[in-house]
């Protein structure tokens, strides 16, 4: 707003040393991008201040200065990967990430090992950054199964959810549910189950030697699934009162748990065909030859290419399940005497790609896949002005 100066955030990302053990990277929490952010929204917090949009200067110390909306993304995204990376330890690998096997391999969840008071500050000021993205439909890239969007929700999981969790789990209680008498003699369980720090815990008192029996075997899933359902409450519980800090709970009720994940973190797998329906076009027609090569080597992209596409044009990993009028991406063709020599451009500011007029399908795809593997990031040496919306 006109008059309005915005508080000032700005984040120095190049100030973690070389880590050489896991224990030397508590003392350095501080200074991870989710560090500063979490530092930050308890300063803004504890002085009283509206917290439930992005509505900062976010800057990076000794960088050139990034357009507000790309400045929000990239902050999101190396928060989001700083979490996902190991280095912190709020997020640990699923099961399923852990071992290499079923579905959803990428995924994250919360760590029940920390406990500590510090510990759950940080995953309240999570919450607090989910419930801000969602607010200020910019996405948390994060990888969450949908057993971590049931527990913020409190609502009820089942069997199928673990799927995508942790598979073995999974086939072990469907084979223990749809066992006819007979076949379930050659089962053998205990009534104890594995969390997901490898720890065994018993569900009734000596499980550990008590054997499931076919009479008894619902019993077990049931306990089992309770099991589930409440591990990691402490954090859980403190990412859902930071999340409705920030977003009312009559809000978000109106969401199921899928549109959720989608409306914070984005739509992992992308909908090229989505994106081609919400694309404008500037100086070139939609149906030109090489517009429509365009579409056609896109969609014929690995899901990994297709995110080296988006981190290349847009800075981002993912896009969002909605798009605004003013956030559409654009496709242009600028005037050339050799198209075929060229390379396509982005201007991640302003979400516009520069496609030349290649000839051939084969020529486009070489030039593009060049493009989106040698500079992906967003790049901050040129500072961003105002001017640059007026393209």
């Amino acid at each position: 707003d006109v008059g309005v100066t915005k508080k000032q955030w700005v984040f120095n990302r190049f100030s973690i040393p070389v880590v050489k053990e896991p224990s030397e990277a508590l003392q350095y929490f501080g200074k991870t991008v989710f560090g500063q952010l979490v530092k930050f929204l308890q300063a803004d917090w504890a002085k009283g201040e509206c917290l439930d949009t992005f509505a900062h200067d976010i800057q990076f110390s000794g960088e050139g200065n990034l357009e507000p909306k790309n400045a929000q993304k990239e902050m999101l995204r190396l928060a989001a990967e700083e979490l996902q990376s190991g280095f912190l330890s709020l997020l640990i690998p699923t099961p399923n990430n852990r071992n290499a096997c079923g579905e959803e391999r990428e995924n994250w969840t919360v760590n029940p090992l920390c406990k500590q008071r510090r510990n759950i500050l940080a995953y309240e000021m999570l919450g607090m950054i989910m419930g801000m993205s969602f607010n200020s439909q910019q996405t948390l890239p994060l990888d969450l199964p949908l057993l971590f969007w049931k527990q913020i929700m409190s609502e009820p999981i089942n069997i199928e959810d673990l799927r995508t969790f942790d598979e073995h789990l999974y086939n072990q209680l469907k084979a223990v549910k749809i066992s006819d008498e007979e076949s379930f003699k050659v089962i053998d369980v205990p009534f104890s189950t594995r969390l997901i720090d490898g720890q065994e815990v018993e569900l009734i008192p000596d499980g550990k030697h008590t054997k499931v029996t076919y009479a008894r075997r619902m019993e077990y899933i049931d306990l089992v699934i309770k099991c589930m359902q409440n591990e990691g409450n402490s954090q859980i519980n403190a990412i859902r009162k930071g999340f409705f800090k920030a977003v009312p709970e009559q809000v978000a009720i109106g969401f199921s748990c899928n549109s959720l994940k989608d409306q914070i973190c984005g739509v992992s797998q992308i909908d090229i065909k989505h994106l081609e329906e919400n694309t404008n076009y500037k100086g070139v027609d939609s149906e030109a030859t090489h517009i429509k090569y365009f579409w056609e080597v896109l969609a014929g992209m690995t899901q990994a290419e297709k995110q080296c596409y988006l981190s290349w044009a847009f800075g981002v990993k993912r896009f969002p399940k909605k798009f605004y009028r003013n956030e559409r991406p654009i496709l242009s063709t600028l005037p050339r005497k050799n198209p075929d020599q060229a390379f396509p451009s982005a201007l991640m500011c302003i979400h516009i790609v520069d496609v030349p007029a290649y000839s051939s399908p084969a020529i486009l795809k070489e030039k593009l896949l060049y493009a989106i593997s040698h500079c992906r990031d967003i790049d901050p040496t040129i500072p961003y002005s105002k001017e640059q919306d007026q393209f």
